[in-house]
C-alpha cells in the first residue's frame, strides 16, 4: 500500500512520511554462486558492448583523421601544381618575348638596305665594278635556287 501511495513520476510527496531512499532493491532470492555468475555474464556483456562502443567511436576517430589528412595532402599537391603552373607560364612568356625578340633581329638583319647600310658604313665596303663581277651558270638540277 505504500508503493501506492507515493506518484514516482513527480517530487510531490503524498501523506506524512518521506519515503526511504535507501532501501535496498529487493532481489530475488538466488544461491550465492547463481548470483555471482548472473553478475560475471552480465559484467561480460557489459564490457563487450562498453568494447564495441569504443571501438565504434575509435574507427570513426580513425577514419575522420585520414579523411583531413587526405583532404590537407590534397591540397598542399594542389598548390604545388598550382606553383608550378604559374612558374611554367612566366617561362612561357618569357620564352615567346625572347622569340618575338630574335625574329625582329633577324628581319632587320636581312633587310637588304639595312645589310647594305651596314657594309658601307662600318665595314667600308663599296659596290662592285664591272671587272669583278663573275657570271656563274648553275644546272637546273643544283640546289640552289634562282629567282
Amino acid at each position: 500500500m505504500a508503493t501506492n501511495r507515493y506518484n514516482t513520476k513527480t517530487h510531490y510527496n503524498y501523506g506524512s512520511a518521506a519515503p526511504d531512499i535507501y532501501r535496498e532493491v529487493q532481489k530475488p532470492h538466488m544461491p550465492n554462486t547463481q548470483r555471482r555468475k548472473q553478475l560475471q555474464k552480465q559484467n561480460k556483456e557489459k564490457k563487450k558492448a562498453d568494447f564495441k562502443r569504443r571501438f565504434s567511436y575509435f574507427i570513426s576517430i580513425v577514419t575522420v583523421f585520414i579523411a583531413c589528412a587526405a583532404f590537407v595532402w590534397g591540397c598542399a599537391v594542389l598548390s604545388e601544381k598550382q606553383h608550378e603552373l604559374k612558374t611554367a607560364k612566366s617561362e612561357v612568356q618569357q620564352l615567346k618575348s625572347q622569340v618575338n625578340t630574335t625574329k625582329s633581329l633577324i628581319a632587320s638583319a636581312t633587310n637588304l638596305d639595312h645589310i647594305k647600310e651596314v657594309a658601307t658604313s662600318e665595314l667600308n665596303m663599296s659596290e662592285p665594278l664591272a671587272h669583278q663581277i663573275v657570271f656563274l651558270d648553275i644546272a637546273k638540277t643544283s640546289y640552289t635556287v634562282i629567282e
